[in-house]
């Protein structure tokens, strides 16, 4: 499978508690798409340092929201999609769809994270558009 993906965002927690770097994009073949989100660094701030989520304390992405389009026709609407990241880095991902031919798919992103560690602290990845030109 092929992916396409955006810049990294780098990203602060409210008050700087929490830390991570967010790249959205698009997985396809002939065949199937899907939509993702890759956290990467999800930390927190504690004592004198930043530490990594672990299974102790995961980062939980809550919700992120994932639109594609093709032409005007909407081929992914997923707003609720939840995932615990157990991990300091993976990956949140949409349903797969029929993939709809070599296009420009439009591909608009956002997400939340609370944690790691601070489970009331909100970390806001502002929602952005992408266009992607596909090729299977």
């Amino acid at each position: 499978m092929t992916e396409v993906k955006s810049d990294t965002r780098r990203i602060y927690g409210d008050g700087r508690w929490t830390y991570g770097e967010f790249t959205f994009g698009l997985r396809y073949n002939a065949e199937s798409i899907y939509a993702f989100l890759d956290v990467a660094e999800a930390q927190y701030f504690w004592g004198a340092g930043w530490w990594y989520a672990t299974t102790k304390y995961p980062a939980k992405i809550s919700p992120a929201s994932f639109t594609v389009t093709v032409g005007r026709q909407v081929i992914i609407d997923e707003t609720e999609v939840r995932k615990d990241l157990p991990h300091p880095s993976g990956r949140v991902q949409s349903g797969s769809v029929m993939y709809w031919g070599d296009a420009t798919y439009t591909f608009s992103g956002a997400a939340v994270m609370f944690g790691p560690y601070w489970e009331e602290t909100r970390l806001v990845v502002p929602s952005e558009t992408w266009r992607f030109d596909l090729k299977a």
